[in-house]
């Protein structure tokens, strides 16, 4: 499974996971250009769901795999995962910032 977050500027933030009886993070999170994404899983044939609304907004582009599942942007997954019991308590989250935030990336300064 390829977890896909629109990370806007056309990039997404990029995991693999591997389901089996758990999860398991195949690669470590990263900053990719969806033509990235194309260029990995472009000649490789393996059945892969792509989740996520990078998924979503790169469609067009993915749909062109025909290996590649797009799976609906959808919050049933929380549900079922609370259902499940697999919740975890806010004061628990942690960011993870993969780049500069966009006020960072387009601050500029002046010369006097």
């Amino acid at each position: 499974m390829e977890c896909l977050i629109d990370g806007r500027r056309g990039e997404v933030f990029s995991q693999s996971f591997l389901l089996g009886e758990t999860v398991t993070a195949r690669t470590e999170a990263s900053v990719r250009t969806p033509q990235d994404v194309v260029v990995e899983y472009g000649t490789s044939g393996a059945p892969t769901t792509f989740v996520g609304d990078g998924a979503e907004r790169y469609r067009d582009l993915f749909s062109l795999m025909a290996w590649v599942t797009l799976a609906p942007v959808t919050d049933s997954w929380l549900r079922a995962g609370v259902t499940l019991g697999n919740v975890t308590e806010a004061s628990d989250v942690q960011p993870l910032y993969l780049r500069e935030a966009d006020a960072v990336a387009n601050f500029t300064t002046r010369k006097a």
